[in-house]
């Protein structure tokens, strides 16, 4: 009996194991916001409003000027848009100020029945039901210490695998958005790891916006460069015509004083007509210097328009080359992650797991049960060990088949 529970479980974290795909990520909705989360608000164009809050028991955070804004039951996007929203009403400006929202410590899930440390447990994103039983120390039978710790690491190895490949994908998306913007492309390619896998539609998705969203914000930037530069350009345009202007102008007052000269000296004219034209000359003069000096400064304006230009194009890819480096490191380390899960469940396997005695019978072993919030009501639903679980979450481990106990020496 002992034998066959035992194989029985390790054909489940066989078959999750050594599947390709994150089982435990498809379907998984977006996790909304809950009482006790802690938040790190971003607010770029005032980062004095900027800071860590904590979602109190009403669902709400108060924000300097904001004041309270309801947050549990909404995503962070949707936070943000409503600090963002309030920000402008508040402040009477004429557009809302960008807020980035993002939780730094989720509210805890909780774990009963059949494991060996029942209780609550700090929530990691994308956990599955087998997480939660490994952090409550595996299911709880009366066994020998090898065998348990052989089990815990079985478990613990395939949570980890499923954690890691959820992650791969995120960051192969991720690492496909980041190429496509260096090469100046409007979209990316789908990784093959990713292609095919359910799990990752919402990460496509998701960075797809991100991608549009730089785009968007490069493009304004270069927008704003060429508005300024065209009304720079009129005005250069401007200068040079008034300067044109000023020098027909004084060529014809001095030939009129020299005109005016020869009559002075003939006596026929007085010599104050001869001043007023010399005050004139000096008059068009001190003009023609000051539209010069204007011509200057304008065309200084559009050589550091043009730096502008270059600096946010700079920019732009510079940001993009510094993620893609990182995300490069990042998958390199869950390369290695992936492997040494692999390795743990081997050796766990070697340790005294006999994974050739498994039967079918391993899905009626273990039951799971899941009571979740949604807004003001609960729910209870059966659930399977790869499940996604969300933070505030309550777990229930039952065994349907009694426990077996090992014979006193």
């Amino acid at each position: 009996m002992m034998n066959s529970m035992r194989g029985a479980l390790m054909a489940v974290l066989s078959a999750v194991l050594l599947t390709p795909g994150v089982a435990s990520a498809q379907g998984q909705e977006e996790i909304l916001l809950g009482v006790e989360d802690q938040l790190t608000v971003k607010i770029y164009q005032w980062p004095e409003l900027s800071g860590e809050f904590s979602i109190g028991a009403d669902g709400q955070i108060s924000l300097p000027l904001v004041g309270s804004i309801q947050a549990a039951g909404v995503s962070t996007d949707e936070l943000g848009r409503r600090i963002s929203e309030s920000l402008k009403q508040r402040a009477r400006l004429s557009e809302a100020p960008e807020a980035a929202i993002a939780v730094t410590e989720y509210r805890p899930f909780y774990i009963l029945g059949d494991v060996e440390r029942p209780g609550a447990y700090p929530y990691r994103p994308g956990a599955v039901v087998l997480n939660a039983v490994s952090l409550a120390g595996g299911y709880y039978r009366k066994k020998t210490s090898d065998w348990q710790r052989a089990e815990r690491d079985a478990i613990q190895a395939v949570a980890d695998r499923e954690i890691v490949v959820g992650q791969i994908l995120r960051q192969s998306v991720r690492r496909a958005r980041l190429e496509a913007e260096l090469d100046g492309a409007t979209a990316f390619e789908v990784p093959p790891v990713a292609a095919n896998s359910p799990a990752a539609q919402p990460i496509i998705e998701e960075e797809r916006q991100v991608m549009a969203d730089r785009a968007e914000r490069l493009a304004l930037s270069l927008s704003a460069i060429s508005a300024e530069r065209m009304a720079l350009s009129g005005r250069l345009q401007l200068i040079e015509a008034q300067i044109g202007e000023r020098a027909i102008e004084l060529e014809a007052t001095l030939k009129q004083m020299e005109s005016t000269s020869a009559l002075v000296t003939k006596k026929l004219t007085s010599t104050s007509e001869l001043y007023n034209m010399q005050s004139q000359a000096s008059t068009v003069r001190r003009e023609r210097k000051e539209l010069e000096v204007q011509l200057l400064d304008t065309r200084q304006q559009l050589r550091k328009l043009d730096e502008e230009e270059e600096r946010v194009r700079h920019d732009f890819k510079a940001e993009a080359l510094v993620d893609l480096q990182t995300v490069r490191g990042t998958l390199d380390d869950l390369e290695t992650q992936l492997q040494e899960a692999r390795q743990l469940y081997m050796e766990a396997t070697l340790a005294g797991i006999d994974q050739n005695s498994a039967t079918l019978e391993s899905e009626s072993e273990r039951l799971f049960t899941l009571v979740r919030q949604d807004g003001a009501e609960s729910r209870e639903m059966a659930v399977e060990a790869t499940t996604a679980i969300r933070p505030g979450d309550i777990i229930t481990v039952r065994t349907a088949l009694p426990l077996p106990t090992v014979p006193s020496q």
